[in-house]
């Protein structure tokens, strides 16, 4: 059984107790499975915008750090909003 699979199971308890979390946690789980596979498949498309956004707003997540710390404190943060 892989890491993911008992990650998920785990989550079920978090559905029962605070679905609006469990929500954004699922998604999350659900967009990294999907970029994986693309990974896997190379269809890697690139979905930036033509032009970048304007001055104070947040970056899309094409521009942003895609170091791991900077997946986890994201991650943090929606769970937690």
């Amino acid at each position: 059984m892989s890491e993911l699979e008992k990650y998920k199971k785990q989550t079920k308890k978090l559905k029962k107790e605070n679905t609006k979390v469990y929500k954004k946690l699922h998604t999350l789980i659900n967009n990294v499975e999907k970029n994986v596979e693309n990974t896997m498949n190379n269809k890697e498309d690139d979905v930036r915008p033509a032009s970048p956004p304007p001055a104070g707003a947040p970056l899309p997540l094409p521009y942003r750090d895609n170091s791991i710390n900077s997946w986890v404190s994201s991650l943090r943060s929606n769970i937690y909003r």
